[in-house]
């Protein structure tokens, strides 16, 4: 059976770029497993692929090769972009099967070697953001800081880029997260964005459940639409019912022929 289950990896380096497709089980088999949060840490991606002839991505899986993921239901969408972690790596032979896997960082490795260093005698918040917006080098998907704070003594921006946007991001009550290679900044305590992924009760796998400090967790078949960290969902009917914000999501995403294609969500209700 046809499900149109697609998945994309793009590795990039050493001056070559290699793509690979695989589509309900034609091609090489690829697995991806990413766990995304609303933290300002790295998001981190393991992506396994299945059947590639010994060393194909070997010679520019180097320090500051980059990946990209690509994944969705007849169409592509981009899931994750990042930096692949140097020693993570591996090619060999499992069983009859030639494995060849590596982990990337979804958001951090972007930002790590940025720096900045900039003083204002008199500013505020806006000035501030829009300075480090254009340090970061980074598309921007949401710039709306929780608030704007004045310094009529003056700023200063000295060292890491990601050091200063926390000390500016708690300033005024935002949040900031990098997601597929873009910068996102959002009110601490509203959600990223408007678009709302609803679940009725045939969208669902499994049952949901109840974790810790009274969030939810539950999982469904992406189709290509992420809910993001920050992002909202609706539960349609149920003891669950009602509207709900993403803390965390996770997908396990495999092309093989019996694919397994599953984004499950952590929230709070709104």
């Amino acid at each position: 059976m046809r499900y149109g289950h697609r998945l994309r990896v793009r590795v990039v380096g050493a001056g070559r770029a290699v793509t690979v497709d695989a589509v309900d089980g034609d091609g090489p088999t690829i697995e991806v497993k990413l766990a995304r949060t609303a933290d300002t840490t790295a998001d981190e991606a393991r992506i396994t692929v299945y059947g590639l002839r010994p060393g194909y991505l070997s010679e520019i899986v180097r320090d500051g090769a980059t990946c990209q993921v690509s994944a969705g239901l007849g169409s592509l969408s981009g899931l994750c972009t990042g930096r692949i972690v140097p020693g993570s790596y591996t090619d060999g032979v499992s069983g009859q099967d030639r494995v060849t896997s590596w982990t990337m960082l979804d958001g951090r490795a972007e930002l790590r070697d940025v720096t900045v260093s900039r003083s204002w005698t008199s500013t505020d918040s806006e000035t501030v953001w829009a300075y480090l917006v254009a340090q970061s080098g980074l598309p921007v998907g949401s710039l709306r800081p929780g608030r704007v704070v004045r310094y009529p003594r003056g700023y200063v921006l000295a060292g890491g880029w990601r050091r200063a946007a926390e000390r500016i991001a708690e300033a005024t009550r935002s949040r900031f997260v990098v997601q597929s290679g873009t910068l996102q900044v959002w009110p601490d305590g509203e959600t990223l964005t408007a678009r709302r992924l609803v679940l009725g009760a045939d969208q669902i796998v499994g049952d949901p459940a109840s974790v810790d400090g009274g969030r939810l967790r539950v999982a469904t078949v992406y189709t290509g639409r992420p809910v993001n960290p920050g992002d909202t969902w609706r539960m349609d009917g149920g003891e669950y019912a009602g509207t709900w914000t993403a803390e965390a999501t996770e997908w396990a995403l495999s092309s093989g022929r019996s694919p397994s294609w599953y984004m499950t969500i952590t929230g709070r209700r709104t």
